[in-house]
Parts: C-alpha cells; structure tokens; sequence
C-alpha cells in the first residue's frame, strides 16, 4: 500500500517578496519530519513552483496526492488552464 503524499509548492517574487515564505516553507516540512520519518506519509516540497512544474507532478502522482500546499505568488492566473485542471481530476 503506497503512502499519503504532501506535496509543498512555494513561489516567491523577487518584486514583491514575501519574507516568511521561506519560513512558512521550513516550519511545514519539520513539522511533518516525524510521520516521514516514521514512513506514515512521504513529504515532496518544491520552494520555487512554477505552475507546470506544478501540473506536471500532478499528471505524475494524481493518484498519491492527498494534500497539497501551496503558499506564495501566482504570476499566471489558474482559470487560465481549465482544461490541465478538469483533467486532473481532483
């Protein structure tokens, strides 16, 4: 049986940064490491997410992912991509 999958996406923009993006990004993870570490769930965090990045993990894990986390800057809006998210089926 496979584990729960987090999956973490952060995305900061060097115009208008945020400055605890990095330190929400920290305190998730470790607060995770002891289920991961106990192997109850696997943990995959991505600090600068771009929105393919982000639609091609999801194509890859669709059916692992059980929480996904994004914190940050959008630069694209995602009703632009109706078709990626219909797709996904989440």
């Amino acid at each position: 049986m496979s584990k729960p999958l987090i999956y973490l996406t952060f995305a900061n923009d060097p115009d208008a940064h945020l400055e605890l993006l990095k330190e929400e990004s920290k305190r998730l993870y470790n607060a995770l490491e002891e289920p991961k570490r106990k192997e109850y769930i696997e943990v995959e965090r991505e600090e600068s997410a771009e929105l393919d990045e982000i639609f091609d993990f999801f194509t890859r894990n669709k059916d692992k992912v059980e929480i996904f986390h994004y914190g940050g800057h959008a630069k694209t809006d995602i009703r632009d991509r109706p078709i990626a998210l219909t797709s996904l089926q989440i």
